[in-house]
């Protein structure tokens, strides 16, 4: 048996750090599916294109700066809209200083369905983050995250 390198050690638990990242994603991401379709009728990517569009001045983006804030790219952000278009969630807008430019804006009904959600929300994020780490370890957490994703650059 061959004894692990202090290098490849490291390497074993970055990776690990890695597969445990994923594994965390994709059950959280999963749970807010389920909770917030319980809760509000959509799931977490249109919950969170309602929620950037909500928290956001006067109840609009423009969709360059929606995508950047929903990590999505501009087509699959545009089918995204399409869908809260037709439910009547958002409304699209042209840009009157930019004839390119079109905003995202929530209607009523859209606010209605980020409020109905944002409890569920928030509770699953209370339980699986909040209540189970204390203030300093969340901040560093935090931290670590920042550092590694201003590692990667602008994506």
């Amino acid at each position: 048996m061959q004894a692990l390198t202090p290098a490849s050690s490291r390497s074993g638990v970055v990776e690990e750090v890695f597969n445990r990242l994923f594994v965390l994603h994709d059950r959280l991401v999963d749970l807010l599916d389920r909770e917030l379709e319980e809760a509000c009728g959509v799931g977490l990517g249109e919950f969170l294109v309602l929620k950037s569009i909500d928290g956001s001045p006067e109840g609009r983006l423009r969709l360059s700066e929606l995508a950047d804030a929903a990590l999505l790219s501009r087509s699959a952000l545009s089918r995204r809209v399409d869908r809260l278009v037709a439910a009547a969630w958002v409304v699209r807008h042209g840009c009157p200083t930019d004839r390119r430019g079109t905003y995202a804006v929530i209607t009523e009904e859209g606010r209605s369905v980020v409020r109905r959600g944002l409890p569920a929300f928030n509770r699953v994020l209370q339980s699986t983050l909040g209540a189970r780490f204390d203030a300093g370890t969340l901040q560093a957490l935090s931290d670590i995250l920042n550092e590694s994703i201003s590692s990667l650059g602008e994506g």
